[in-house]
């Protein structure tokens, strides 16, 4: 990716899933800064920890799974909702907004990107609206206080897929 940017074959380059350690691995060794990190966020996962270290980096956060991700592998399993949260549904009601607006907000509130996904025409329309919304701090702490280190992509474990923590040997040595 360096050769391509040094190259101008690309604006900037940015990195997925990166944690605290792994991106100060590339730091160290890296001639080409990333810009962007693009990693899951919601106040069931919030990992203040990465998302300050990209702050004093300089590193863009972009927010994927805003609003949790109910019809993945792991919310279907789990049943882990995250629209259907009843502090989400308080904090929004307080707020007279909705719920998604409410997640959308928390997920702006340090300027991270935040990516929703919808296909439907009001819910795009109601989601781009969540820009112009600020929730007072004590809203903001209300969700951030959900959090329960749960992923959407991997809920059943804590942190990144990648880490050496995470997995067992067996595990990281499987097929």
């Amino acid at each position: 990716m360096e050769r391509l940017y040094n190259e101008g074959k690309c604006g900037g380059i940015g990195v997925c899933n990166f944690t605290v350690p792994q991106l100060k691995d590339l730091l160290a060794n890296c001639t080409v800064r990333p810009l962007v990190n693009q990693v899951e966020a919601h106040p069931f996962f919030v990992d203040a920890e990465l998302h300050a270290f990209c702050a004093s980096e300089g590193i863009q956060v972009m927010a994927y799974s805003p609003l949790g991700s109910a019809d993945s592998y792991s919310g279907k399993l789990v049943g882990a909702i995250l629209l259907q949260d009843d502090e989400v549904n308080a904090v929004a009601k307080e707020a007279g907004i909705s719920a998604a607006q409410a997640l959308l907000c928390w997920g702006m509130r340090d300027g991270a990107c935040v990516l929703a996904k919808s296909v439907r025409e009001d819910r795009i329309e109601e989601n781009l609206r969540s820009q112009d919304i600020k929730l007072d701090a004590s809203l903001l702490a209300r969700l951030t206080k959900l959090d329960r280190g749960y992923r959407f992509g991997l809920g059943w474990m804590k942190g990144h897929f990648w880490d050496d923590e995470a997995w067992s040997a067996e595990e990281k040595n499987a097929p």
